[in-house]
């Protein structure tokens, strides 16, 4: 595999945080491929959530369901999860890699718009994880960087990566060796 490039199917391992000095380019890593599997999870429940809604509308507000838009709304809503976790999801999980360096998080996603977040890891003012019922079950946390701004969102990653991530975000934010302690 060349370096920059992604893999798609199989287990990542976490990328060493490396420092800027050391030789060679901190790798990209790709979301696992149980983040793919999540996403859908999810959809799947916003589909069903929506169906249940539905299914309350036909039982209690009898007059509100015989509105001839409901039906083609309710399937329109239906092919879009569909669409979305066939073919949306693939997608966006297939164009998104992060990497992280002693310096930085560089997150880059998108096919069609390209997005590339870049947070200084000196601006970073908290590392925060979280673990939905779904991604608990992926063994998946998304990581949350706190900035003076706003917080920048990263994965949801595999436990043990999200874990790198944050030990390496922690570490910047401890004074080095080499810095003059006065």
């Amino acid at each position: 595999m060349t370096a920059g490039a992604i893999p798609v199917h199989g287990t990542i391992e976490p990328a060493p945080v490396t420092r800027s000095d050391e030789p060679g380019p901190v790798a990209w890593q790709a979301l696992p491929p149980a983040t793919l599997r999540a996403w859908q999870v999810d959809n799947l429940i916003g589909l069903l959530v929506a169906a249940a809604v539905l299914g309350v509308l036909v039982v209690v507000g009898r007059p509100l369901v015989l509105q001839p838009w409901l039906p083609p709304l309710a399937g329109l809503a239906a092919v879009a999860a569909v669409v979305e976790g066939a073919l949306v999801l693939p997608r966006r999980h297939r164009n998104y890699r992060y990497r992280a360096s002693i310096e930085a998080v560089v997150v880059e996603s998108g096919a069609v718009v390209l997005h590339q977040l870049v947070v200084p890891l000196h601006q970073v003012i908290y590392v925060e994880t979280r673990q939905g019922p779904v991604l608990r079950a992926y063994g998946l946390t998304h990581v949350r960087l706190g900035t003076i701004a706003d917080p920048k969102s990263v994965g949801p990653l595999s436990t043990e990566a999200a874990a790198v991530l944050r030990r390496a975000v922690e570490a910047s934010r401890r004074p080095s060796e080499r810095e003059d302690p006065r």
